[in-house]
């Protein structure tokens, strides 16, 4: 008996929920034009910032000195800086044909180099 009430329900369920289902049209051909502006704002994301705090030491023998006596010069530089890395945007070249679209990115480069106090 429960046998009989498991598969009328499930059938009862699978009738209730098919009926639901919403009928799609024929498939539509979605249309996107890219966006050339849009684009380029996002590749304002390929630079990144490299940050530098590091302490440099310079040791020199026999650098001052008077006649015969002569004198060692050591000293110790920290230093911070900031570099950006990466592609001027500006030479960036794409090209858009029917649905393929080329990009030529330059050679990333050197773009700032900043030393802090």
């Amino acid at each position: 008996m429960k046998r009989i009430i498991s598969l009328l329900l499930a059938f009862v369920m699978l009738v209730l929920l098919s009926s639901c289902a919403e009928k799609k049209p024929a498939e539509e051909e979605i249309n996107i034009v890219p966006q050339v502006e849009r684009m380029r704002s996002i590749c304002e994301l390929g630079v990144i910032d490299c940050y530098y705090h590091n302490v440099a030491k310079c040791f020199e023998e026999n650098a001052e000195g008077v006649l015969w006596w002569k004198k060692d010069k050591l000293f110790w530089v920290e230093y911070d800086a900031v570099v950006s890395y990466g592609i001027d945007f500006a030479k960036l070249d794409m090209t858009i044909s029917d649905d393929v679209i080329t990009i030529f990115i330059p050679q990333a480069k050197l773009q700032s180099c900043t030393i802090g106090d």
